[in-house]
């Protein structure tokens, strides 16, 4: 008996060791098991880590890849809004200060670009060249500009342009227009260089009102350089004397005078650059109240008489106004009001050829209801024109009922407050012109608070 327990003892030990034997067999795969989770577990945070510390380089986890195209998407959407920001010249960028200019040259269809899509602000500017610029800056969407290749050079009264060139048209729409000609020897010169001096009178011998103009850039010079023909480098009593005047004037001793071999001098004669004709155009712009270029809301108005161009004239809600702002003579509205187009068809054109029904019964009597309704006309100056009433009536109605006609007390003031009553007007320009204020001031209003404007 005693072996016989004995044995079952021993056995029974045996199969003890054999189950904690193989618990600790287990507990060892469970424990590798666990290890491997977690090394693993480690490798991919690892690895996420890494490729999250440059994401800029080639990973296979998706949600990187992903991650890696959002923050490249964001940064060519970043990259169009500074390319449009510049006017879409590959050569400028934000960071330079030619940008704002390059737009508004853009924006204006003054300058679009070379072949391969640079502005080249540097670079100087053919006769050539100029003929273009200055035709569509200061005629924009009003020259009609015809097929290079009907346009021959024997017939352009320069003795050195012959066949075809893309900028014959715009040559001849420069001569006729007076903006430039030739040299003494009968040549034009395409391929010469425009120089400040040259520039500046062909740009501003445009100006209305060009004595005064003269006399207030000359005073502005005189009185801020003590020797201003020395001191700025340009001769007195020269053909160009006069236009460089005006140019420091409306630079207001910017651009021109830093930009130059000696420094704080204008120089006539070197090669004006296409970032310099940008400045001087927005200049003429903001200090000359003449408008430059043309945008795409622009209205494509001539001076043509015809039935398309008289009906835009028509539709206009401010006829004088515009039509000045557009280099046109305002006595095409009479002339369009005088055709007689399509009278024989269904397509006849209502353009008053007789004075019309006066509306609301309007007279020449200084009355508070009378001067009320004169006053609600959107366009009093032409309206009264084209009734064959004087228009100094507006000028005494204003001076009769001034707190109706003029409630908002408009004044000179290039303010806030003042900008803001101009811009509320229903007619701003016939209203400042009859209340006695130069319309100037809403250039200066635009370019003083461009938000608000």
């Amino acid at each position: 008996m005693k072996k016989i327990k004995k044995a079952k003892n021993i056995k029974n030990d045996n199969r003890n060791k054999s189950i904690e034997k193989a618990r600790e067999d287990l507990m060892m795969k469970k424990y590798l098991l666990i290890g491997a989770v977690a090394v693993t577990m480690a490798v991919g945070v690892l690895f996420s880590l890494t490729a999250l510390r440059g994401d800029n380089e080639t990973t296979t986890a998706s949600v990187l890849i992903n991650n890696s195209r959002r923050v490249a998407a964001v940064n060519q959407q970043t990259a169009e809004t500074d390319f449009e920001r510049c006017g879409k010249f590959k050569d400028v960028t934000p960071a330079m200060s030619s940008c704002a200019l390059t737009r508004a040259m853009r924006d204006r269809n003054i300058f679009s670009g070379d072949a391969n899509g640079n502005f080249r602000p540097n670079d100087p500017v053919s006769r050539a060249e100029f003929a273009k610029i200055i035709s569509i800056a200061l005629y924009g969407l009003n020259i009609k500009v015809e097929d290079s290749n009907g346009v021959r050079g024997e017939n352009m009264g320069f003795r050195d342009l012959r066949g075809n060139h893309w900028a014959f048209p715009y040559i001849k729409i420069a001569k006729l227009k007076k903006l430039i000609g030739g040299y003494p020897d009968g040549t034009f010169g395409m391929d010469k260089l425009v120089t400040r001096a040259e520039f500046a009178k062909m740009l501003y011998s445009q100006i209305s009102d060009i004595s005064k103009k003269i006399a207030e850039a000359t005073a502005f010079v005189k009185g801020n350089w003590r020797d201003p023909y020395t001191t700025l480098g340009f001769k007195e009593g020269q053909w160009y004397t006069d236009y460089l005047m005006m140019l420091i004037y409306a630079d207001s001793k910017g651009k021109f005078l830093q930009e130059c071999s000696d420094k704080g001098k204008i120089c006539p004669e070197r090669p004006i650059t296409r970032i310099e004709i940008a400045a001087a155009l927005i200049s003429l712009n903001t200090t000359y109240d003449l408008p430059v270029g043309f945008g795409k809301d622009d209205k494509q108005v001539t001076g043509e008489i015809s039935k398309d161009n008289c009906a835009r004239i028509r539709r206009l809600s401010n006829i004088t106004g515009i039509l000045q702002d557009l280099g046109i003579n305002k006595d095409v509205v009479t002339r369009c009001s005088n055709s007689p187009f399509g009278k024989d068809t269904d397509e006849t054109m209502d353009l008053h050829p007789v004075a019309p029904k006066l509306p609301g019964d309007i007279t020449e009597e200084i009355t508070l209801a009378n001067c009320e309704k004169i006053r609600a006309l959107s366009n009093m100056t032409e309206t009264l024109q084209n009734l064959g009433i004087s228009t100094g009536i507006i000028r005494k109605c204003a001076q009769t009922y001034i707190d109706k006609w003029n409630p908002s007390a408009i004044s000179s003031s290039v303010s806030y407050n003042n900008c803001q009553k101009i811009r509320d007007l229903n007619n701003m320009t016939a209203t400042l012109q009859n209340l006695g204020i130069e319309i100037s001031i809403m250039n200066r209003c635009a370019t003083a608070y461009p938000d608000m404007w």
